[in-house]
Order: structure tokens, then sequence, then C-alpha cells
């Protein structure tokens, strides 16, 4: 069977799970946090999507459309989409690791994290602290009932709030709209 004549459907099957997983890999622990890496890391999911649509159909159509016609995250989107689910699930006991002895919440809202003091940039892109932003930006958005949604429901509700962004804000060729909350030095002021 020839790889370049199969069904769009077939193409994006192979893609999820054989490529696009390894560049999740362990996405908790490591994270992108330099606009080149995240550029370099995106631009495989870029020459994927055209792949996957067919060079021919594809010519002129903004990397945003081929996402949104394939049913697809930006990378930086699906590695906050990973992250908070792996919060949710540690909170709910999904596994054994006591997320309160690293993550300090506030005491009025036991399901707000408190922002973390740091002083270098690569803690910064550390896990526990990187979370704080991402976490607090959904709670207070669409998350009110976070203790009494069960694992599929949160991750129903976090795609939905991705692939909304997807359509309001992700920009192609602007990478500070790549994430949900950009942390440069032009967004921080």
């Amino acid at each position: 069977m020839d790889l370049w004549s199969c069904s769009l459907q077939t193409k994006r099957i192979l893609y999820l799970p054989l490529v696009r997983s390894n560049l999740e890999y362990s996405s908790q622990s490591w994270s992108v946090c330099t606009k080149k890496s995240l550029l370099r890391l995106e631009s495989v999911q870029r020459r994927a999507t055209k792949y996957i649509l067919g060079y021919d159909k594809c010519k002129g159509m903004e990397y945003k459309q081929r996402l949104i016609i394939l049913n697809i995250l930006p990378l930086g989107y699906r590695r906050e989409l990973l992250d908070s689910i792996f919060l949710f699930k540690c909170l709910n006991g999904n596994y054994k690791l006591n997320v309160h002895n690293l993550v300090q919440f506030k005491t009025n809202n036991n399901y707000l994290v408190k922002l973390p003091h740091f002083r270098s940039e690569s803690f910064r892109q550390s896990y526990f602290n990187r979370i704080s932003y991402i976490w607090n930006a959904h709670f207070t958005i669409n998350m009110q009932a976070v203790p009494l949604m069960s694992v599929n429901s949160y991750k129903f509700h976090l795609i939905k709030f991705y692939k909304n962004l997807v359509h309001k804000r992700f920009e192609s060729d602007n990478t500070c709209t790549w994430v949900s909350h950009c942390h440069c030095a032009q967004c921080r002021v």
C-alpha cells in the first residue's frame, strides 16, 4: 500500500499515534520554553497537516485552516491540555502523587493555585510553575464545577476551550498565540 495514496482519514489516524505522540512524550517533565524550539516543534505538525490534506489541496491554505479541517489542536495548546489533565488526575487520586506538597492552593478557594515566585526562566518553565497559570485560567473561565467533574467531562470542557481558542485567538504567524498565556518579554508588559 502506498502511503501517498491513502485517504485523508487514514493519514490522520497514522499521524496522531505515530508522530504526534512522540512530539508530546513526557511533556509534563519537559516542555518547550523558547520561541525557536516552539517553531521547530510546530513545524513538524505544519508539514504533517500538508501531507495529510495533500499538497495540491492545501496550496495557499493557512496552517490554522488546516488544523480546523483536520480537527487537530496546535502542539502548544495540546501540551497545556495534557498538563491540565495530569494535574486534574493527580488531584482526583488517579495517580499516587500528592500534589499538595508541590502546588499550593489559595486558602479561600481550594482549586485556585497560588502563583509561585521564581528567579530564573528555566524554573518558570518547570511543570508545577507553568501549570499554575494554565490551571487558574481554565478554572476561572469555565471550570467552576471542577471538583464534581469526571476525567472525561473535564477533557471535554478543555478540548472545547482550546478549539474555541484556535478559532478566536490562534494566528499562524504569531508564536505568542500558540499558547494560552505567553510569557515573552513583549506579552508580560
